[in-house]
């Protein structure tokens, strides 16, 4: 984590076990940071159910984790689908504020696990001075219209970079989304 002490404070909120482990150990170090288990969303108290894909059936095309509400929306439930999940709860931006006792945020990065729309598209990021998300573009999981909505509502407040891994020859639907404040 290049800069990471030029940060305040750095809030990372990811809703996969697994991945939030590795999180915590990757960023063990670093004082400044701190990391919660919670599904980002656009209500807060929901228990989401955080579904974990068996190879090849990911968003990407390799195991990946969706939040189960959003999946089942757009996706076709396959018969004798074998995906392993468990339950992790939500928070909006609003409450995240009250459960960090800030009024601002340096840094956020969240993943949002297919939920981006949810928790971006009418959001007030006037509060959040940087953001890092994984953004699922998959018109499976999200619409090209509603990507479209929550890029423009980002964009109201923040200057965007993305990082998409297909020009690395890495494909799938999914990228990651930079933006600081304007």
């Amino acid at each position: 984590m290049v800069h990471h002490n030029n940060i305040k404070k750095i809030f990372c909120f990811e809703p996969c076990y697994d991945n939030y482990r590795a999180l915590v150990k990757n960023t063990a170090d670093f004082p400044n940071v701190y990391c919660f288990q919670l599904a980002v969303s656009d209500t807060t108290g929901v228990m989401e159910k955080i579904m974990r894909w068996p190879e090849g059936r990911g968003t990407c095309g390799a195991t990946g984790h969706s939040i189960d509400k959003v999946i089942k929306q757009h996706r076709t439930w396959v018969e004798g689908d074998t995906a392993a999940w468990h339950y992790c709860l939500s928070i909006s931006l609003d409450d995240i504020y009250k459960f960090i006792n800030e009024d601002r945020i340096d840094y956020l990065k969240s993943d949002c696990q297919g939920a981006e729309k949810l928790f971006l598209s009418k959001t007030d990021l006037s509060k959040v001075m940087q953001l890092a998300l994984e953004v699922h573009y998959d018109p499976e999981v999200i619409e090209p219209s509603e990507l479209k909505g929550m890029i423009d509502n980002i964009e109201k407040y923040h200057n965007i970079s993305w990082y998409n891994r297909e020009e690395e020859g890495v494909t799938g639907a999914a990228g990651c989304l930079f933006s600081y404040r304007k």
